[in-house]
C-alpha cells in the first residue's frame, strides 16, 4: 500500500513539474502595441518566428485579399489570429521583396498604446493626444486618419455616427478639422515604411 502510495505521489509531482516548466517556458503576451508591433509581434518577423510567438495565444489561420481596386486575379495572403471566441485579434502581410513583416492590423479594442490609443476611439479623443492629422480615403478600403510622427494608420467607421450629427459628404474631402468628432477608429495598421520603399525601389528596377 505505502509503495502504491509513494508511486502516485512521484506521478503528481512529476506532472506539477511538467505543468510548472511549461508555464514558466510560454511566453507572456501583454495586450499592447507600440510603431514596433503589437504584444510580442514585430514588424520584420519572419513567418516562422511570427508563428512561433503567437500560436501559444491564438488560432492562426491563412486567408487571401484581392490586391487593389482592379485586381486582375491578384491575391495577396494575410495571417489571421483569433482568440478562443473566435473573434479576430489582429492580422498580418509579408513584404514580397524581404518576406518579413510589413504590416499588422490590429481590431482588438483591450490592446493600448502608451498614449492610450486603441480600437474604439473617437476622432475627437483622437485630437486630444495628436496634434498632427493627415486624412486619406480610398475607394476599395476606406477612410483613414494618420497621426504625425507615428506609422500608424487608423480606419475610421464611417457608420458609426448618427446621420444628424454630420451632413453628409463626400468623405474623399474630408480634412481632419472637417471630420464628425464621432467618428470611430475600428481598425489600427501598423506598417513598416522601409519595407514598402524597398518594394518601390524593386519595382522601379524591374521597370528599367
Amino acid at each position: 500500500m505505502n509503495h502504491l502510495y509513494t508511486i502516485l505521489l512521484s506521478l503528481i509531482l512529476s506532472m506539477m513539474s511538467h505543468y510548472a516548466f511549461g508555464q514558466q517556458n510560454k511566453t507572456t503576451w501583454e495586450n499592447t502595441f507600440s510603431k514596433k508591433g503589437v504584444g510580442l509581434l514585430r514588424l520584420g518577423d519572419d513567418l516562422t518566428t511570427a508563428i512561433t510567438r503567437l500560436e501559444d495565444h491564438f488560432v492562426m489561420e491563412v486567408d487571401s485579399i484581392p490586391v487593389g481596386l482592379f485586381n486582375n486575379g491578384k491575391y495577396e495572403q494575410v495571417y489571421v489570429a483569433r482568440d478562443q471566441n473566435n473573434q479576430v485579434i489582429l492580422r498580418f502581410t509579408l513584404s514580397e521583396t524581404t518576406n518579413a513583416i510589413n504590416c499588422i492590423e490590429l481590431f482588438c479594442e483591450s490592446y493600448t498604446s502608451a498614449k492610450g490609443l486603441r480600437v474604439g476611439w473617437t476622432v475627437k479623443d483622437l485630437k486630444s493626444k495628436y496634434k498632427k492629422l493627415k486624412v486619406s480615403y480610398f475607394y476599395e478600403r476606406g477612410l483613414y486618419i494618420y497621426p504625425g510622427k507615428t506609422n500608424y494608420g487608423l480606419r475610421l467607421n464611417t457608420s458609426s455616427i448618427k446621420e444628424a450629427e454630420h451632413t453628409p459628404y463626400d468623405w474623399a474631402e474630408a480634412t481632419p478639422e472637417s471630420l464628425p468628432d464621432g467618428l470611430v477608429i475600428d481598425m489600427i495598421a501598423i506598417v513598416d515604411k522601409k519595407a514598402d520603399t524597398k518594394r518601390r525601389k524593386k519595382r522601379l528596377r524591374r521597370k528599367d
